[in-house]
């Protein structure tokens, strides 16, 4: 059985009781302290499991690479970098700007914690190398 969504406001259950029920959407809105749209949702559903909420995407992980490069170097609005990877790629006609925006953050960080792992290599090593000159001074 999947979890449910962290914001879900509601469960399995109580979605199964929506599909079931033949109270109008208003009403089971009220009844379970929810939006119209959420009872509607349920309501005109088959499933009661939650979408699952994973970035998927089809392209490779050098293409997004690739795609996080372009955002660094060129700085395009997201809807120039969606046009330009389709230029590049025809076969990414479905990729959208919110698949691109959610890319960036994750090579960012990748970036982000391979130069405070080279940081912290440098200052090992600075620190090794004083450690060497007091103790040279010192005999």
């Amino acid at each position: 059985m999947r979890k449910i969504h962290s914001q879900a406001r509601t469960t399995p259950q109580v979605r199964a009781k929506i599909q079931a029920s033949s109270l109008s959407v208003d009403a089971l809105a009220k009844q379970h302290n929810l939006i119209k749209a959420t009872a509607r949702k349920w309501k005109s559903g088959t499933n009661t499991q939650d979408r699952s909420h994973t970035l998927h995407t089809t392209l490779t992980p050098a293409q997004e690479a690739i795609v996080a490069e372009l955002h660094r170097l060129l700085l395009l609005p997201l809807d120039e970098r969606c046009k330009t990877v389709i230029h590049f790629d025809p076969t990414q006609k479905k990729i959208t700007p919110n698949t691109l925006n959610r890319i960036i953050p994750l090579h960012i960080n990748q970036r982000f914690e391979l130069k405070l792992i080279e940081l912290t290599f440098r200052l090992t090593r600075i620190k090794a190398c004083l450690f060497v000159v007091q103790n040279s001074r010192a005999s």
